[in-house]
């Protein structure tokens, strides 16, 4: 556990730095390039393999949340609980920090201004955040009664909340109408994950203080 938390000031510290270099920078509107058709193509895979990553984390937020609900003092003690709630959650972690390498992605695209609304990007995306405050809620209330589990999912929590603070960069390099819908519920979120990862007994400079 120090070794975890030993590094993750920098991190905290790193990524406050370059947030706040990236917001000194005023947004400016690109033109459509020639190559606009073969970027909205190019838009139009990444969007797949977005969805991909999101059907994929809530399978495992519904593994987990299943998991959670049935247990007990007893369980908990498990190796074989503790290994699989471990996976279950670092699962969702994996893949939820690809969607939002993919969103990343998408956000440099010239072709994202012109996707089909029908892809629905906004729904996408308020459904993976609201996915992250279930299961913050679900692993906040599960450290807390069973604190045993708190030192196996307390680092992956803090990698959540580390992703969390990527996605709300992210998001503000989107659309307007994206980031008015979305960042509200980002800055809740975050939120969320800063107790969760406390609760789980995890001390991180600057964070659990």
């Amino acid at each position: 556990m120090q070794a975890k938390s030993s590094k993750a000031p920098s991190r905290i510290t790193a990524g406050h730095a370059e947030r706040k270099a990236a917001r000194s920078v005023p947004h400016v509107p690109r033109e459509p390039s020639a190559s606009a058709h073969g970027s909205s193509n190019a838009s139009s895979g990444k969007l797949a393999r977005l969805r991909r990553y999101h059907r994929q984390a809530l399978q495992h937020a519904a593994n987990y949340h299943n998991l959670a609900s049935n247990a007990t003092s007893a369980s908990a003690s498990d190796p074989a609980f503790q290994q699989q709630a471990s996976t279950e959650l670092s699962g969702f972690n994996t893949n939820f920090a690809g969607f939002t390498s993919v969103l990343a992605e998408l956000g440099g695209d010239d072709g994202v201004a012109n996707l089909d609304p029908t892809n629905n990007l906004e729904t996408v995306l308020e459904s993976i955040i609201n996915a992250n405050k279930d299961i913050l809620t679900v692993t906040y209330n599960l450290v807390v009664s069973l604190p045993i589990v708190g030192p196996i999912l307390g680092p992956i929590v803090y990698d959540l909340k580390c992703t969390l603070d990527d996605l709300l960069d992210i998001v503000e390099n989107l659309t307007d109408a994206i980031v008015n819908a979305i960042q509200p519920l980002l800055q809740a979120v975050l939120g969320k994950a800063v107790t969760a990862t406390c609760a789980s007994g995890v001390q991180v400079v600057g964070l659990c203080i």
